[in-house]
């Protein structure tokens, strides 16, 4: 066999072995699909909740859902009836699906699927969750100080031993940061606001930075989602000073 001859035979059994890869995975993906959709079809709200990965996020500030029995309780919220015809009716394609990093979007990126078909991100908001999530808008809007009680939506609510913190996104969509010492409620002026915030996005696998400037000072609050060990991963206050880290705090996300 010439030198030749051997490269060519090499990539064609190659091209087979990736076309047959690729097949197999269109029918796993196709199963993983299929079988969400007949728990749907069917009712079958309990074995659907086996197949999330929890927490599931929802819009602040609408609580996540922390487990199954959370998810039994709110489904009727969140798949409302013409979105569970959407899903059951669509014939899922290769064409018509989403796929990155290994995971796939239905509808648009309406729900996404990891590599083993289960449910890690639902993006669809029912009429009835957009109702609760304004109800619980309202109801913060009448507690918090009146200086701050205006935001078309709100980004994020985090603490640690001494901080309350919200980023909230204003009408003409200016990042506003706000701050309270722990022994303050979201009632009394907050000790710290700063505007034009900007949010620097990390990558496609949904790390976000909102840096805030302040004279000499710069806060930095981290969405950290890819990192070399966990005491890495997660939500973090990194404040500078003239480029300097004065501070650097995990933070807890609360809603």
């Amino acid at each position: 066999m010439t030198k030749s001859f051997a490269l060519i035979f090499l990539f064609l059994l190659s091209a087979k072995y990736q076309a047959q890869s690729s097949a197999e995975l269109r029918l796993t993906r196709q199963g993983q699909i299929d079988s969400l959709v007949t728990f749907i079809q069917n009712n079958q709200i309990a074995q659907l909740a086996q197949r999330v990965r929890y927490p599931l996020k929802r819009p602040n500030p609408v609580p996540d859902i922390q487990n199954a029995a959370e998810f039994i309780r709110y489904y009727p919220t969140l798949m409302d009836s013409n979105f569970r015809s959407s899903l059951i009716k669509q014939t899922y394609t290769p064409e018509n699906t989403i796929e990155r990093h290994g995971n796939i979007g239905l509808l648009n990126g309406k729900i996404w699927l990891d590599e083993e078909g289960w449910i890690i991100s639902f993006n669809h908001h029912s009429p009835q969750e957009l109702a609760l999530q304004m109800k619980l808008h309202e109801a913060i809007k009448a507690k918090i100080h009146s200086s701050v009680s205006t935001w078309k939506e709100n980004i994020l609510v985090c603490q640690n031993k001494k901080f309350l913190i919200r980023i909230d996104r204003l009408e003409n969509n200016e990042l506003r940061y706000c701050s309270w010492s722990k022994n303050k409620t979201i009632s009394d002026p907050p000790d710290l606001i700063l505007f034009q915030g900007k949010e620097e996005f990390q990558g496609t696998m949904g790390g976000v930075n909102y840096v805030f400037s302040n004279g000499d000072w710069t806060y930095s609050l981290d969405q950290v989602q890819m990192a070399e060990s966990i005491e890495n991963l997660g939500l973090f206050l990194r404040l500078y000073r003239d480029d300097e880290l004065v501070l650097n705090s995990q933070m807890e996300e609360i809603k």
